[in-house]
């Protein structure tokens, strides 16, 4: 399963990819917004890991990458900064 990983932190990204690649998955790592949509642009993801902080509220930027998105794909947010 292809999963892209969204967040600024570099050390949680290294602890998720290292444990989503352990279990058989292709990972794909960004900081940045427009990193991800050309991502999603390129690839078919099937889940979205996505930390929105500091944003108050992830719903723009959430919205913006679903415009890149082919099938059906799961967003979880890993952080409850936002609402």
């Amino acid at each position: 399963m292809n999963v892209l990983v969204i967040n600024a932190d570099e050390t949680e990204n290294q602890e998720i990819d290292a444990a989503l690649k352990t279990l058989g998955h292709t990972v794909f790592c960004t900081a940045s917004q427009e990193q991800a949509e050309a991502i999603l642009d390129d690839n078919t993801i099937a889940v979205v890991l996505y930390d929105p902080a500091p944003l108050t509220s992830a719903r723009q930027p959430v919205m913006a990458l679903k415009r890149h998105i082919k099938d059906y794909t799961y967003f979880i947010q890993l952080s409850d900064q936002s609402s």
